[in-house]
């Protein structure tokens, strides 16, 4: 009998996982896929003459924020007035495309930005696809003009990024927002900065002062020896 229950709940389990995977499968099938090397031939979001729109979706592997947001934006992909209104969905998965993250100031996971007519305005709202489609339909303008989609980075311009998000992270830290671990961080880089400096200063000493010369220092004992034979 016990064996029986057993088998009835790993059978339940078992069809409780497929479902999901079904459900996720279908619920992204509209939502297209961006990476590092196709964002741009995909989007053309540079290009002045661009009047489409796009939902971008920033997510991470095993996020599981991002698990339960995946069946509401793939309903969004699916909704009639988005596609009548020619707005794709599309997602980033940021766990292996990185520079994307970057380039837009992504830091939170999910996030999602909607890009329109060359222009670039970042959603914040419920993770509801009918508040998705109302922001994309009319919300948008209540953040005016937007922000200008920013273009490719070059090898300098991510180690800028790079330096901007770290400095972000820690303004964050500093205020409190990441609670006492916050706090730690601020400190530890606090005493790294602390060490670096101690360890340029002494780098510096060491070049600029030189070695001491064998030859001065071997001509100042013996001029020392002859003071004491005359003085003998």
């Amino acid at each position: 009998m016990q064996h029986q229950i057993i088998q009835k709940i790993w059978w339940g389990i078992c069809v409780l996982l497929m479902i999901q995977s079904f459900q996720t499968t279908f619920c992204n099938a509209q939502v297209l896929t961006l990476t590092d090397k196709n964002f741009e031939h995909v989007t053309d979001a540079l290009s002045s003459q661009t009047t489409g729109s796009m939902f971008v979706m920033f997510k991470l592997e095993r996020c599981a924020h991002c698990e339960r947001m995946l069946p509401e934006y793939g309903r969004l992909s699916r909704d009639e007035l988005i596609r009548q209104n020619d707005i794709a969905v599309a997602a980033v998965d940021a766990s292996s495309n990185k520079g994307l993250a970057m380039r837009f100031g992504i830091r939170n996971f999910p996030s999602v930005i909607y890009m329109h007519r060359g222009r670039l305005y970042r959603y914040e709202g419920p993770r509801f696809s009918a508040d998705m489609r109302s922001f994309a339909l009319k919300g948008y303008e209540n953040q005016g003009e937007g922000e200008e989609i920013p273009p490719p980075t070059t090898f300098i311009g991510q180690f800028r990024l790079l330096g901007g998000s770290l400095y972000a992270e820690l303004e964050d830290a500093a205020k409190g927002k990441m609670g006492t671990f916050g706090y730690f961080v601020v400190c530890m880089v606090g005493m790294l900065i602390g060490l670096l400096i101690s360890i340029l200063f002494m780098v510096c000493y060491l070049v600029f002062s030189g070695p001491m010369d064998p030859h001065e220092d071997g001509g100042a004992k013996n001029k020392d020896n002859s003071e004491k034979v005359k003085t003998n």
